[in-house]
């Protein structure tokens, strides 16, 4: 036992994002940082734990800095160091914030008894960690392009007019048939309102139910998933010609838009793509 840890108390950090595989369980992890703390002094362990989650998605850990701050436990351990953090900005800003407050992290499997040899390691370990999750994230964007150029679903809700089959994007006809009488509505110089008349008159509900409103025409109307370009990620979105399979044909698309663009039937501004 680690006489000078006596007295001190500890946070433990669990997580699970249930996708990786021979990933450590949560009950695997709470065992091992249990085990851990015993055998150095440790007073106990106030749990935090994020499962199903993945590193910028985790409520657990948000607490775990609150409390940090808040100066409820001398020291952070988690089994690994990728565990606390894989990207290296969140790592480095919260290892200083952490640190600044006098709250150590430790790592089971990666901790030594020498202070300064563990902490020699800590920077290796967590190097180490930013590097493999960097390549993961590479690996994981370009299985979502090849995906994406294969016309198979990345996740998410298809568009009006879509849905999936063995997770490839395919035509739902009853949908497509609504947004070809969208199109061609406003092509023909029907506003948004007429047709939003002409679709509940023909009794046409969106996929949940509801009357069409206006604003679910025009974001129909600038969707060019419909002339079959598959865009994904919201953030930095993504955009593959021709990996859909078209509903709208591109003469009528563009047609649409430049009635769009000159400011008739709708503001010229044009809407932000939402993933596929």
């Amino acid at each position: 036992m680690n006489k000078d840890n006596k007295g001190m108390t500890a946070a433990g950090y669990c997580r699970c994002n249930n996708v990786t595989p021979h990933e450590e369980s949560i009950e695997a992890q709470k065992n091992a940082i249990k085990a851990y703390a015993d055998q150095n002094g440790y007073l106990g362990v106030d749990w935090y734990i994020d499962t199903a989650c993945t590193g910028s998605d985790r409520p657990a850990f948000q607490k775990l800095i609150s409390d940090a701050k808040a100066g409820k436990f001398n020291c952070v351990i988690v089994l690994t160091f990728d565990r606390f953090s894989r990207t290296c900005t969140e790592s480095r800003f919260y290892m200083q914030e952490l640190k600044r407050r006098g709250v150590r992290i430790i790592s089971v499997k990666e901790s030594t008894g020498n202070p300064p040899t563990s902490q020699m390691l800590e920077n290796i370990f967590e190097g180490m960690a930013r590097y493999f999750s960097e390549n993961l994230s590479k690996s994981v964007k370009k299985g979502l392009r090849l995906n994406a150029e294969k016309g198979i679903f990345n996740g998410g809700t298809p568009p009006f007019g879509y849905t999936i089959i063995d997770k490839n994007i395919a035509v739902n006809e009853a949908e497509a048939m609504v947004v070809r009488l969208i199109f061609d509505s406003a092509a023909g110089g029907k506003t948004l309102s007429e047709i939003a008349v002409l679709l509940k008159a023909q009794g046409y509900k969106s996929r949940l139910g509801h009357d069409f409103t206006t604003n679910a025409i025009k974001r129909i109307l600038r969707n060019e998933r419909y002339v079959g370009n598959y865009i994904y990620n919201s953030d930095e979105p993504v955009r593959i010609e021709g990996a859909l399979p078209q509903i709208i044909s591109t003469e009528t698309f563009a047609t649409v838009q430049k009635t769009l663009n000159a400011g008739k039937n709708l503001s010229a501004s044009l809407l932000k793509p939402q993933p596929v």
